[in-house]
């Protein structure tokens, strides 16, 4: 048997996996939750984030969105009052917001998921105030 071997142009390489240029990438919005909004001590928040693809107009549900409250001692310090923590994940990405164990301060929020190995985060950080009932 006689076999002919052409070897392939070093520019048309085998991949293997995923092509990194062909990742997707999302805008994140949220609501149930306002820049700056005051919240009374005890109230209950859903808030839900979204991901939506930027090269096709939809919504996509991804596996693994986290949150983190923490507070803020002085523009050094950062107080995790929650570390990064999963949310729910069902026909959307959220998690409830309990304010009743909050003391009356200012709170910030951050937003985060992973996709592909790649951690997106959610640039602008989403500040609240807790005040007492009055």
């Amino acid at each position: 048997v006689t076999q002919k071997f052409i070897p392939k142009p070093f520019s048309s390489q085998i991949k293997i996996g995923a092509n990194v240029s062909e990742f997707n990438r999302y805008a994140i919005q949220y609501h149930g939750i306002r820049l700056n909004e005051k919240l009374q001590s005890g109230e209950t928040r859903k808030v839900v984030v979204s991901f939506r693809d930027i090269n096709n107009p939809r919504t996509v549900l991804l596996d693994d969105v986290y949150y983190k409250i923490w507070i803020d001692e002085g523009g050094h310090t950062q107080v995790d009052v929650h570390d990064w923590t999963k949310m729910d994940k069902t026909n959307e990405n959220s998690f409830i917001l309990d304010t009743s164990y909050l003391i009356p301060r200012e709170y910030f929020l951050q937003i985060k998921s992973k996709v592909n190995n790649e951690e997106l985060l959610y640039k602008d950080v989403i500040k609240f105030e807790i005040v007492s009932q009055k």
